[in-house]
């Protein structure tokens, strides 16, 4: 699946919905930005394999690493 407007329709908007907590609104802010929550990650990638989806890990809004000088600081 090449994104997240694709994968919730893969694996069914209420059906997503339903299992992570949220409303229409949140679902399509999500497919907008084309990125899921990184709070959703499990139960996304659990949907997405009984759907028999890949769930890319990309597709999700991982906080970036801090920058290492700024760490040291």
């Amino acid at each position: 699946m090449a994104n997240v407007r694709e994968i919730t329709k893969a694996i069914g908007r209420d059906r997503l919905q339903d299992a992570v907590g949220v409303g229409y609104k949140m679902i399509n802010r999500v497919e907008v930005n084309n990125q899921f929550p990184p709070s959703w990650f499990p139960t996304v990638r659990r949907l997405g394999i009984e759907a028999g989806i890949e769930v890319p890990e990309r597709l999700f809004s991982w906080r970036k690493p801090e920058d290492a000088s700024e760490a040291a600081q």
